[in-house]
């Protein structure tokens, strides 16, 4: 499952994340490409209140480390903190098959 570019444009990102976790089956992908506010905070403060006036979302270095960061992943795999690849271990079924 990919989404690379599109979640800032999202009313609700960590909403579509959540879900994105919720249907990958045990040993599917997920990878997500996505921008991150970088700037000093005082600048990032306005960024982030300009963007959201015109539906935009701005996140930080670890928005979406941190919503993939649990046991039930084998695999995070982040550069710069604005690319996510993750992947579910398979379920014991499929090991064994």
């Amino acid at each position: 499952m990919c989404c690379f570019g599109a979640l800032y444009l999202v009313p609700e990102p960590f909403r579509v994340g959540r879900e994105m976790v919720r249907v990958l089956r045990p040993g599917g992908r997920i990878a997500i490409l996505t921008s991150y506010s970088g700037q000093a905070p005082p600048i990032r403060a306005v960024l982030t209140t300009a963007a959201s006036k015109i539906g935009l979302t701005m996140f930080d270095r670890q928005s979406f480390v941190d919503l993939f960061t649990s046991p039930a992943w084998s695999t995070l795999t982040s550069r710069h903190s604005a690319h996510c690849s993750l992947s579910r271990p398979k379920s014991p079924v499929e090991r064994s098959a």
